[in-house]
């Protein structure tokens, strides 16, 4: 019997006691060794099995405590994707975005408008011993090379190995964080006034970069459960030359998305059809509360992708380093980066291939998973309860984010304005799109692990919600 038979047959045994209330919400389950000794099978095999359950819902792990039988959240409507009637254009909005995310910068907010990790989730204690020994360090004081410290180059590489595309050093580029990545590798590939195909609603970073370089944006709609519309795509590709799509495939923001397998081969082969290039945002792909969806990147079989992505969402955002995987063009991309910015600090990339190489990277990463699987298994259920009806809330199977219709009458400006009078940051759906499709619509990010004090900003969220109804 194969290991990958053996955990499905295990989650489907505890999924059926659950179905029948033999083992009901509350109720806890044998810790991973427990159930390995009762069934004679290998702990890989149960962790599998129970990572299943989670990110089905079924059940939710609480830190030091152990795995429980989770609350069914009430039936939730999702947002439906939008019908847009786009065409190539330059997006001109940077007055809205400034206003906002500087209102969401005050001290003191619940910070549900921000994408940014709560400090409390992040490895702060031990990456500061890692800063105290890499500065005692005389390399820490020199430029790196435009590539990267090699050190950090490796330890990407090393943790790449159980990919489908196994990385070397030299396949990376270290950035300035992802958008560093994201704006070299549209410099690379496009020239002003071309098209570049994105999802919508898509991160408001993506619009401006495009948007910097004088290219123009062409908004393809993208589904909250299966990301990239590929017959929109297919129909924009028969009207417009596209030089470049950019896409978020897994965990998409603001919708929290992500693409399934066969999209994503679909995507490549439309790719090789139609002569353009992929620049694939990888950075909420370590965010899975399954199984790790597969890159775009490591599925390319053309060189068509290039893959950027950061340890700003996951380790430190204030040491702005990120990657990119520029493939063929990687000699152009780094004759790029010095002409923008020469190099990146060296002193956080030390500090970040020390951390990696120790192995601590991978068990803070899984412990991370767990408790904003336990985040949303706790918030989806009472929004559920606390919205208005007729709202409507993606339900993702990894990230930190969800993305909330709300009943036509009411608009996501008003109620971030409404939201930031109580204290809480919430992002409007306006920030993502140059349409006014999503006018109605709100991002919300469970960045941190469930507490009262979330507890009592969603209930806040919901009466002013009914509020604005009435």
């Amino acid at each position: 019997m194969g290991n990958g038979f053996l955990y499905q047959q295990i989650s489907e045994d505890i999924h059926a006691q659950i179905a029948a209330g033999t083992l009901k919400p509350g109720d806890k389950l044998p810790s991973l060794r427990g159930l390995s000794r009762q069934r004679g099978i290998s702990l890989t095999t149960v962790s599998q099995a129970y990572a299943q359950l989670e990110a089905q819902g079924y059940i939710q792990v609480r830190p030091q405590s152990g795995y429980y039988v989770a609350a069914r959240p009430t039936t939730l409507a999702t947002p439906e994707m939008a019908t847009l009637k786009a065409s190539p254009a330059l997006v001109g909005h940077d007055a809205l975005i400034e206003q906002v995310t500087s209102a969401l910068r005050q001290p003191g907010l619940v910070p549900l408008g921000s994408t940014i990790l709560d400090a409390s989730l992040l490895p702060n204690k031990a990456l500061q011993r890692l800063i105290q020994q890499s500065s005692r360090q005389p390399e820490a004081y020199t430029y790196a090379p435009a590539a990267g410290h090699e050190a950090l180059r490796r330890q990407i590489a090393q943790y790449s190995l159980d990919s489908r595309r196994p990385l070397l050093a030299e396949d990376v580029a270290i950035t300035n964080g992802c958008m560093e990545a994201l704006h070299l590798s549209l410099r690379l590939l496009a020239q002003p006034g071309d098209v570049i195909a994105v999802e919508s609603p898509c991160f408001y970073g993506v619009l401006q970069a495009i948007q910097s370089l004088g290219l123009r944006t062409l908004e393809i709609p993208a589904s909250p459960q299966t990301g990239l519309n590929l017959d929109a795509l297919r129909e924009a590709l028969s009207q417009y030359p596209i030089t470049a799509v950019v896409t978020v495939p897994s965990f998409q923001n603001p919708l929290g998305c992500c693409m399934p397998l066969e999209h994503k081969q679909q995507l490549l082969t439309l790719a090789a059809q139609h002569d353009f290039q992929i620049i694939e945002d990888d950075i909420y792909g370590e965010f899975y509360f399954g199984n790790p969806p597969p890159t775009l990147y490591s599925l390319d079989t053309q060189d068509r992708v290039m893959l950027c992505s950061s340890f700003s969402k996951t380790v430190a955002p204030g040491f702005r380093v990120g990657w990119a995987l520029p493939g063929r063009q990687r000699a152009r991309f780094l004759q790029l980066k010095r002409m923008t910015s020469l190099s990146t600090a060296t002193l956080p990339q030390q500090v970040l291939a020390a951390y990696l190489g120790s192995g601590a990277y991978a068990r803070y990463l899984r412990r991370l998973r767990q408790r904003l699987a336990e985040t949303q298994q706790q918030a989806l259920p009472l929004l559920a309860e606390v919205m208005p009806s007729g709202t409507r809330i993606s339900q993702p199977e990894g990230g930190f984010v969800l993305w909330i219709a709300l009943p036509a009458s009411l608009t996501g400006l008003a109620f971030y304005e409404a939201a930031l009078a109580e204290g809480i940051g919430v992002a409007p759906g306006a920030l993502f799109s140059t349409s006014p499709a999503y006018d109605h619509c709100v991002r919300l990010s469970l960045n941190m692990a469930w507490s009262p004090r979330l507890e009592a900003a969603l209930h806040t969220l919901g009466r002013i919600a009914h509020q604005q109804l009435t």
